[in-house]
């Protein structure tokens, strides 16, 4: 079934948005897009966004409910993946997505360690560089630590994606861990600028900002506590 989107995201506040977009929609089964004119990836997410609710009816195209309209081939060439194995696709893609997630993770987490080591060295308290007392270096270790370990966890998920190997368990424990060291270290490096570190003069409360989407984006930390915890009895 070839369906064409007119003005549907109108309703959604994106006017023309689906505009020309089609795609194929079989029960139980991966949708398959296609944009007839250029669409971005935000037009593909909104997209998305209507499928799963296409299932409740309230989605209608041509006067008719989605999920009552019925499904019909479509050439085999443009089938991706084998048939029947659509999850399957859309699985695999996770698991490389979040791997990209722990590396951006791991790149906030850099930026506010870098600013916070730099800002320390400059910073004086008591005739002192703030970075020579133990309980601002003890969190720079920290910070320093916790990266190392994500960035070898995402490398190492990055290295079985490359060798097509099986890697759902490797990403979503490098996805968990570098998300949420991410927030500890942007929390920290706010901490290490005091009150300066809460303004916008300096660049550590952007790092703060940031890094909360990667425990949330490419499925939550929780949900990545259920595939690692899953994995374990496979």
């Amino acid at each position: 079934m070839d369906v064409v989107f007119n003005r549907v995201g109108k309703r959604f506040g994106q006017r023309d948005a689906l505009a020309d977009l089609s795609f194929e929609l079989q029960s139980g089964e991966m949708a398959f897009l296609t944009g007839h004119s250029g669409a971005g990836k935000s037009t593909l997410l909104r997209l998305l966004l209507l499928l799963e609710r296409a299932s409740s009816g309230d989605i209608a195209v041509g006067g008719r409910p989605l999920s009552k309209i019925k499904p019909s081939g479509i050439p085999k060439e443009n089938i991706l993946g084998q048939k029947g194995e659509g999850f399957i696709q859309a699985m695999k893609i996770l698991d490389g997505g979040r791997i990209s997630i722990a590396a951006l993770s791991i790149g906030i987490a850099k930026g506010a360690k870098n600013a916070a080591v730099a800002y320390a060295d400059e910073r004086q308290q008591f005739g002192k560089k703030i970075r020579q007392f133990q309980g601002v270096s003890f969190k720079l270790a920290e910070m320093a630590t916790k990266i190392y370990g994500a960035e070898l966890m995402t490398r190492h998920a990055a290295a079985l994606k490359e060798e097509g190997k099986p890697m759902t368990q490797e990403s979503a424990m490098a996805k968990l861990y570098a998300s949420e060291i991410s927030t500890e270290v942007a929390n920290e490096a706010v901490q290490v600028f005091g009150g300066y570190g809460y303004t916008k003069d300096y660049p550590v409360e952007k790092f703060y900002r940031d890094c909360k989407l990667c425990t949330i984006g490419e499925g939550t930390s929780e949900i990545q506590k259920v595939v690692i915890s899953r994995n374990l009895y496979k």
